[in-house]
């Protein structure tokens, strides 16, 4: 996997190739179409449909992915084992800045396989 190096604007994992390109994150699954903390109350439609990043956030921290509960995607609806133990890693570090970056992304590469 390439070594990411720019944070999500949802989870703030470092999951994007570069931001505002409209890479997808494979944690909270927030497509990032570069809106950033200054507009984060807004929607803006677009890929991330009627959600803002202030409540996608919201969401992840909830319940690990940016959709409301019921409303997201298979993928994180029904997740596979290899996901539930992304997350449970995810979980577990105090935040973004403290993960080890060799595990988190041995863990989101058997995650991709498991899809």
């Amino acid at each position: 996997m390439d070594q990411f190096l720019f944070a999500c604007p949802c989870c703030q994992f470092p999951t994007l190739s570069e931001r505002g390109s409209y890479d997808i994150c494979t944690i909270c699954w927030w497509e990032d179409d570069g809106q950033d903390n200054e507009t984060a109350n807004q929607v803006w439609g677009g890929p991330n449909g009627p959600y803002s990043l202030a409540r996608a956030r919201t969401n992840f921290k909830r319940h690990g992915h940016m959709y409301d509960v019921g409303k997201g995607i298979d993928v994180v609806e029904n997740p596979s084992r290899a996901r539930k133990e992304l997350l449970r890693y995810v979980d577990s570090v105090e935040s973004a800045a403290k993960i080890e970056l060799e595990l988190l992304f041995r863990l989101l590469e058997k995650e991709r396989l498991s899809r």
